[in-house]
């Protein structure tokens, strides 16, 4: 899937000679905008897409007493109002993919 959606979206890669061992294909949009499009476009073909940590981990409850505020990772910030998950498992045919990739190029 990392070559057919190159160019637009930002796309996972092992370095050469690693090999992947994701839990979730997270993508990353080129806006908060162009995410929520991408989506709405994917939903609209029945194609599951989901955004798994939509605050960074660094400023949930569970981590204040770290005592970080917004603005401190900013980077990290961005990026969680970009990234989304698209289907990955391991019964998902060529023909799946395809259409996936369809959809997000198209949108």
């Amino acid at each position: 899937m990392c070559a057919r959606l190159k160019g637009r979206v930002v796309v996972p890669e092992a370095p050469e000679g690693y090999t992947s061992c994701r839990a979730q294909y997270s993508v990353l949009a080129n806006s908060t905008d162009d995410r929520a499009r991408l989506m709405a476009a994917l939903k609209d073909a029945s194609i599951p897409s989901a955004i798994y940590y939509p605050i960074p981990l660094y400023l949930q409850k569970a981590c204040e007493n770290l005592g970080y505020k917004p603005g401190d990772f900013p980077i990290t910030e961005d990026f969680s109002t970009r990234v989304f998950a698209l289907p990955m498992h391991p019964y998902l045919k060529e023909e799946e993919i395809e259409q996936t990739c369809g959809v997000i190029v198209g949108a």
